[in-house]
């Protein structure tokens, strides 16, 4: 008899944690999105190298990091900034954003 009342306690309170858990995913199945801004591009070149512009390699990375995101996480939906060589102000990028 005494086994059984200690573990009682112990059997409704993991069925509580079970039901939170539970409910906790249901309720907050979060869908995430990403938004990657390469920077430069367009007039804006970056810093200059012998053989590449930032704003160059700064676009290559940003297309390799959103296809890397979208093949390894389905439910994450990503965006780009800019996915060609133009010029986005300041406002534009944060516009985007928001």
């Amino acid at each position: 008899m005494m086994k059984r009342t200690k573990l009682f306690p112990v059997l409704c309170c993991l069925r509580l944690c079970l039901l939170a858990a539970f409910l906790l995913s249901a309720v907050c199945s979060f869908a995430f999105t990403v938004v990657i801004d390469a920077g430069h591009g367009g007039h804006d070149p970056g810093a200059l190298g012998t053989v590449s512009r930032e704003k160059d390699l700064n676009l290559a990375v940003s297309k390799r990091l959103a296809k890397l995101i979208e093949q390894q996480n389905p439910d994450v939906q990503v965006f780009l900034t800019r996915s060609t060589d133009v010029f986005l102000t300041l406002q534009e990028r944060a516009d985007f954003v928001n």
